[in-house]
């Protein structure tokens, strides 16, 4: 071997340079590289990047399985707080044949039905003639449900998601007398009208007809002692003390005659009739279709009669008024086409 700083010839192996004393480092050849190690470093590689994939892969799978029980949890929440007002419940969502779906706020909205449930919008008006009744207070009643709402400046109330069946509404208003009504849901959004008569004073009165159905009734009266009818046609007798405040069809299902001086000792019987069936003298189904009649005077309400719905008279004949006084009668007339009918 050659000393590896001057060059010279020394023994093999050893340690020193013995002629310049140069310590002597062993050479160690480099290894080669072949190509099955190449190979070898290669599928190292592709097994950490294999690892690494896979392991990832379960993290992933990991979070979305908590994402999903997180979701559950939180939905569970929502569907059993939903009776106690605090969150709405989820909406049972379904997909028909067609591929449609169906169920849900959108598609209740889009198909006006909401499971079978109804709506009823109140309209309130002044029997009076005197428009819109705002800021009326409306309650409804019925099948374990209670609803208040207040009428907005068009005199109309919203009471939502009614299942079928038979309710109470009762309306209030500054100013009028308050009122009551039957209503039945079946199938269909309702829109009753609601006619309030005003706080009387004095020895006034006012008879006011309401009726359900498609009806055109007109409310009468006939003055005995004048043998006089005030009708649409005859708005005043010739006193001029009783006059005509509203004439409508069924789409403002109310009549109203309005009595000065009630008190007086004059006998006036009043009429309502399907005026085209007693003209004709045929029968009538208003009598079934939820006529009622009230009057009204300064201590309220004080007399009000439905007919018998068996009956099919174009003419009822519910009462009198005499004296501040109101009496039953109960006439039910089929033969209106004499004389003595002015229809």
């Amino acid at each position: 071997m050659y000393c590896l700083k001057c060059g010279k010839e020394i023994e093999n192996g050893a340690a020193f340079c013995r002629y310049c004393g140069t310590p002597q480092e062993e050479v160690v050849p480099e290894k080669s590289v072949t190509a099955q190690d190449v190979n070898i470093k290669k599928k190292d590689d592709n097994l950490k990047t294999t690892a690494i994939i896979a392991i990832a892969a379960v993290v992933l799978l990991l979070l979305i399985a908590v994402a999903g029980g997180i979701f559950i949890l939180i939905r569970h929440s929502i569907g059993t707080n939903a009776d106690d007002g605090n969150l709405p419940a989820a909406a049972d969502v379904s997909v028909d044949d067609a591929g449609y779906s169906s169920g849900g706020s959108d598609a209740d909205a889009a198909a006006g039905d909401n499971d079978g449930l109804r709506n009823i919008t109140v309209r309130v008006v002044g029997a009076n003639e005197t428009g819109a009744v705002s800021s009326a207070e409306i309650g409804l009643s019925g099948k374990d449900t209670e609803i208040s709402a207040v009428t907005d400046e068009n005199g109309q109330a919203v009471l939502e998601d009614l299942s079928d069946g038979e309710y109470t509404i009762s309306c209030h208003a500054d100013g009028y007398n308050g009122r009551e009504i039957k209503v039945t849901v079946a199938g269909t959004d309702l829109s009753p009208v609601i006619a309030l008569v005003p706080n009387i004073s004095g020895d006034d009165a006012i008879v006011l007809l309401t009726w359900e159905g498609d009806h055109d009734l007109d409310l009468c009266a006939f003055n005995s002692e004048l043998k006089e009818y005030v009708n649409i046609g005859h708005p005043m007798d010739s006193d001029g003390n009783v006059f005509l405040y509203a004439d409508h069809g069924a789409d403002m299902p109310y009549e109203v005659i309005y009595i000065h001086n009630a008190a007086a000792e004059v006998p006036r019987t009043f009429y309502v009739t399907e005026a085209g069936n007693a003209r004709n003298g045929e029968p009538s189904q208003m009598e079934a279709d939820g006529v009622s009649i009230y009057i009204y005077d300064q201590n309220g309400l004080v007399y009000s009669a439905v007919p018998d719905p068996d009956e099919t008279a174009a003419l009822w004949c519910p009462c009198y008024f005499y004296a501040g006084t109101v009496y039953d009668q109960g006439d039910y007339i089929y033969d209106t086409t004499g004389e003595e009918y002015a229809w």
